[in-house]
């Protein structure tokens, strides 16, 4: 049914997509798509999914702090992704658990302790890690396809007949049953005829005059 899900792993919504299809033990595969290259300002005037600088591609030494930490999110995510599948998905929950429930910030240490947890094979994931290269190549590849269709968020489903669209929700259900509700609720919205194209709720902020407005 899941053909594909791109993601960011500093991305909360991502977490919580991938947390509902591990427990729906729903396949798919994993790919990268970096908020960090679709909200840089080079691109951002440009039409989406026409990205002029991108993250994999960018000399290293250019890259700020927090563009070289998501990168190497992306290049541990890579390293993992040669281990199979399995390990890959498992490493990814593990990796963002870490972040958006630990509050840890992507390290070294933080990588290998997930590749632990995850069942890894250390010696290859640190071998696989350190051919950043190849690993940038890969994601890459990655962030290419999800230009070919202008993925703007994360993270953004593909299913088996074409249908994809961004997954946001704010909530995770821990009910089997309400996870399963949830999905078949964004794939029925997916596959309507209608092609549903937005559904966001109006939030309201505090200006300085305490005026409410919706917030875009």
């Amino acid at each position: 049914m899941v053909k594909t899900v791109f993601f960011d792993p500093l991305c909360p919504f991502a977490w919580r997509g991938l947390e509902l299809l591990n427990a729906l033990n729903i396949e798919f595969d994993a790919r990268a798509y970096s908020l960090h290259q679709g909200n840089h300002a080079s691109n951002t005037v440009l039409n989406r999914g026409e990205p002029v600088w991108k993250i994999a591609e960018v000399p290293l030494e250019e890259l700020s702090d927090v563009q070289r930490v998501s990168l190497d999110s992306f290049v541990a995510l890579a390293a993992a992704k040669h281990q199979g599948t399995a390990k890959h998905h498992h490493f990814a929950i593990q990796l963002m658990r870490a972040k958006h429930q630990g509050k840890l910030e992507f390290n070294a240490e933080v990588f290998e302790n997930a590749a632990q947890k995850a069942g890894l094979n250390l010696e290859q994931f640190k071998t696989d890690l350190a051919d950043i290269d190849a690993r940038r190549h890969e994601i890459a590849k990655d962030l290419n396809a999800a230009d070919e269709i202008a993925v703007f968020g994360t993270p953004t489903v593909v299913l088996e007949s074409g249908s994809a669209a961004y997954f946001r929700f704010a909530n995770l259900p821990t009910d089997p049953e309400a996870q399963q509700q949830l999905w078949d609720l964004y794939v029925a919205s997916l596959e309507n005829p209608a092609r549903i194209e937005t559904i966001k709720r109006p939030r309201k902020v505090v200006t300085p005059n305490s005026v409410y407005q919706a917030k875009n």
